[in-house]
């Protein structure tokens, strides 16, 4: 049953007209670009930071799974220190990981993470969550973790979109999962900033029953290299039961929404987000579940940009996913300013319009 509240903010959206908007010149095309218009240095370094600094092994090859080494290295420096994954080095993770016991720790990512693409054994291991049928590398959890660099954290994404090709997550039938690239439960003042988030085989981030995040100049990317299979669901950001969410000027090129909270969400702020390629800004699913209470309030999204857009049938900027006749949806205080798009698109239902113009 959709509110009152949520009737009149739907009808209100569906009735701005949109407009095409002509992008500036310095708009950011490329990664490079981006960086470019939006340098990121980390304040801290690995050595001359004043928290205790631990380091672990790297991996010799694609293959040395340093799973366990990463796990250690956190519980070393947790309550105060730092671990440090130093440039070109690789660390490969080929387990699932529990690391949901995390206090006042950082991790100075400059170095790559990549998880292994052995499908059959993430499906049969990997953690999973009810909703939507999710499963997941690892998951994250505690309070005071910080996760900051100009690293990457690689999910190998090339072999699940092959497997996945003709598939749709949302198939009753579906039995092929593809796990989250970063899951979190249970977390209290998560931040991460400047890393490249690449390749996840489905969403990118799904955070859950947390408060106090921060996700701050960072890169998300899914590029296939083979065109019958290309990314899918791979979601920049999905939430369920979170409050307190912060995300500043992000680069986002993937194959699915560029930002999706989900149900109960809470004092949302987006600032200065470049959507590529991507389906724009969703809020929902929403009211999935029978006799599920769903609601979204305070959200704020501004000054984001959309180019090259994926819905060649409705392109939009940014629309709301419910299901009817399922759960109880209220949505409350939620304006959404300056989107500015590369192609006009259709006035529909769940959608806001563009700007009528864009200034950077």
């Amino acid at each position: 049953m959709l509110s009152s509240s949520l009737v009149t903010l739907l009808s209100a959206i569906a009735g701005v007209v949109a407009s095409h908007a002509e992008l500036p010149a310095n708009m950011p095309r490329s990664i490079e670009e981006f960086r470019e218009k939006h340098p990121y240095k980390a304040k801290r370094s690995c050595k001359n930071g004043h928290r205790p600094i631990v380091k672990i092994r790297s991996s010799r090859n694609d293959t040395d799974d340093v799973s366990d080494e990463f796990k250690a290295g956190l519980r070393k420096a947790n309550h105060g220190g730092t671990l440090c994954l130093p440039k070109n080095e690789l660390f490969v993770i080929g387990k699932p990981l529990d690391l949901t016991f995390l206090d006042d720790v950082q991790v100075h990512w400059d170095g790559e993470v990549k998880f292994t693409n052995d499908t059959p054994y993430w499906q049969a291991n990997a953690f999973t969550h009810p909703f939507q049928n999710s499963i997941m590398f690892w998951k994250w959890g505690g309070k005071d973790i910080k996760i900051y660099g100009e690293g990457v954290l690689n999910g190998n994404g090339q072999r699940w979109w092959n497997e996945f090709a003709g598939l749709e997550i949302l198939d009753p039938d579906n039995e092929y999962l593809r796990p989250i690239l970063f899951y979190a439960e249970n977390a209290t003042n998560f931040a991460m900033e400047g890393i490249h988030e690449k390749d996840s085989p489905c969403w990118t981030n799904f955070i859950v029953t947390s408060k106090g995040l921060s996700f701050t100049d960072v890169v998300v990317t899914a590029e296939s290299n083979n065109a019958s299979a290309l990314p899918k669901n791979t979601d920049f950001f999905d939430s369920l039961n979170v409050e307190d969410v912060t995300v500043k000027r992000t680069w986002v090129n993937i194959g699915d929404d560029c930002f999706s909270p989900k149900s109960n969400a809470s004092n949302v702020h987006v600032d200065t987000m470049y959507c590529n390629g991507t389906h724009g800004q969703s809020i929902g699913s929403l009211g999935q579940y029978e006799g599920e209470m769903s609601f979204v309030k305070d959200v704020v999204i501004e000054n984001v940009w959309m180019l090259n857009g994926q819905r060649k049938s409705f392109p939009r900027s940014f629309d709301i996913h419910f299901w009817r006749s399922q759960g109880h949806i209220n949505l409350i205080g939620a304006p959404f300013r300056l989107f500015c798009s590369l192609h006009p698109f259709q006035p529909q239902l769940y959608q806001t319009a563009i700007a009528d113009s864009c200034l950077l």
